[in-house]
């Protein structure tokens, strides 16, 4: 089948959507189909910039087109059902599969009805979600809510990746939902070497028990509760610990990091970023090394669509503490299968303890997690694609 891919950022943005429409064409390809990804003329221009080669076509949208649905509606409208007509007519695509509710899923689900095109739309977490205490969602802008709540129920089919962003779709009144989640390598999380280097790169000992946290530093992310948790535990704590916060970004946590005093248990690490080359798999090895240098996984985030860290982590055979916030507790399914905690500093403190010393059983959480992630291997998820491009 041919698939149109669109989506407003793509790589080498490595984010979570971008990592997983990435993995869903590379498995199309495996598979025997024909993906295109369409994204934002910005994008395609980096990936060749950076000489990025990829085992499928991606193709850009005209300059500002995407802008332009915001901006000025009317002109942003025209310009994309003209330019998504363009593109039909020449490739011939059997289905359209959307990410981003906003600006490209609107858009497709506006021109797909229009000529009777199959299609569905994947929400992933600012186009969908909002929370108003950390200014967070693209629906906090009225003019932008107003066309999600338009279209979107509307598409053929939304995708939910968690029961959170099917509870958003209700919100909305959206029917046409089907669940299907993110997904990960298993494989390539569970054969990865323990890197020889990288601990001794950030100070930290092979004694030294480590607690990694992974996502770029946004304020969703709740880094700086784990900070603080790091100050309480140093405090309290003879036994050495030490936590990794990893990702684009964390640098900017230093100022936090020495305030509470806590430098020399708080390693904030930015992997290193892909050399130019022929890209195929993602997330990176320089990635993937965090997670096996680690003994846990923590993540304390406010709000998530899915959390892919989580699945990353739970087939690196990490056991995992995460907040009870949406995308986090759909993950490890409310406590089965990992430490669930309030969201506040004191029992964050207590599932970290729980770890350390022991009255938590980290082999038995790990086990659990193994098993669980076996059913979020991107080969099994794309074949829930395929079959709903096929209609079965």
């Amino acid at each position: 089948m041919k698939v149109a891919l669109p989506i407003p950022s793509f790589l080498p943005a490595l984010g979570g959507a971008e990592v997983g429409l990435h993995n869903i064409a590379m498995q199309l390809v495996e598979k025997g189909h024909v993906p295109t990804v369409i994204t934002s003329y910005k994008h395609v221009k980096q990936l060749k910039d950076n000489d990025w080669k990829l085992p499928y076509k991606v193709l850009a949208y005209p300059p500002k087109a995407l802008t332009l649905r915001r901006t000025h509606p009317l002109v942003g409208r025209s310009l994309l059902n003209i330019y998504h007509r363009y593109l039909q007519t020449r490739y011939r695509f059997d289905f359209w599969h959307t990410t981003f509710g906003y600006p490209t899923g609107v858009s497709v689900v506006e021109f797909c009805r229009k000529y009777n095109i199959p299609h569905l739309v994947r929400c992933v977490g600012e186009d969908i979600q909002v929370n108003h205490d950390i200014g967070y969602g693209m629906r906090l802008d009225s003019g932008v809510d107003t066309d999600i709540r338009y279209w979107l129920p509307r598409a053929d089919t939304l995708i939910a990746i968690t029961d959170s962003v099917n509870e958003e779709y209700q919100k909305i009144g959206a029917e046409n939902v089907l669940k299907i989640p993110n997904g990960v390598c298993v494989s390539r999380f569970e054969k990865h070497p323990v890197p020889d280097d990288l601990r001794r790169r950030l100070g930290i000992d092979s004694e030294t028990f480590l607690f990694l946290a992974f996502g770029r530093n946004h304020p969703k992310k709740n880094f700086r509760q784990l900070i603080e948790a790091a100050q309480i535990l140093k405090s309290t704590r003879k036994p050495p610990f030490a936590v990794v916060i990893a990702g684009a970004g964390v640098g900017n946590l230093q100022f936090e990091v020495e305030e509470q005093g806590v430098s020399d248990v708080v390693r904030l690490y930015e992997p290193a970023a892909r050399a130019a080359s022929t890209l195929v798999e993602v997330p990176d090895d320089n990635v993937i090394d965090c997670y096996k240098m680690a003994n846990a996984f923590v993540m304390p985030s406010i709000v998530e669509t899915f959390g892919i860290v989580l699945i990353e982590a739970m087939a690196a055979g990490l056991p995992v503490i995460a907040a009870n916030s949406p995308g986090c507790r759909d993950v490890i399914e409310n406590g089965k299968f990992g430490e669930i905690y309030d969201g506040s500093l004191d029992q964050l403190v207590a599932k970290m303890e729980g770890f350390l010393d022991g009255t938590i059983s980290l082999e038995g959480l790990s086990a659990l997690g193994q098993q669980h992630v076996q059913q979020f291997d991107w080969s099994t998820v794309v074949d829930r694609y395929v079959n709903l491009y096929q209609g079965r």
